[in-house]
């Protein structure tokens, strides 16, 4: 299944643009493409460490995801064990 991650700077951008349309947690390119929409964040860089034991620097995931990790989330940082992130705060989307 296609995913997409989209930041909110981004996905504003899309919309004032004209590329993409939401209604509620859809969102639908201008070519017909559907995706549904999950609040998520995406790991840019470890802030304050060197290494990345829980390797999440480039992933993304979802807010379910994040309580599930039991990461501690807060607009663009997270928490994870010892460890803390700089994260870019957006959407996963999921063809649809």
């Amino acid at each position: 299944m296609a995913r997409l991650f989209i930041s909110y700077p981004h996905l504003d951008e899309l919309v004032a643009a004209g590329r993409v349309s939401l209604a509620g947690n859809t969102l639908t390119w201008t070519d017909g493409g559907r995706y549904e929409l999950t609040p998520a964040v995406h790991f840019l860089s470890l802030v304050g460490a060197e290494t990345d034991p829980n390797d999440m620097v480039g992933r993304v995931k979802t807010d379910a995801e994040l309580e599930e990790l039991r990461a501690e989330h807060y607009k663009d940082s997270v928490i994870l064990g010892e460890v803390a992130y700089q994260v870019a705060e957006g959407f996963v989307g999921q063809l649809g």
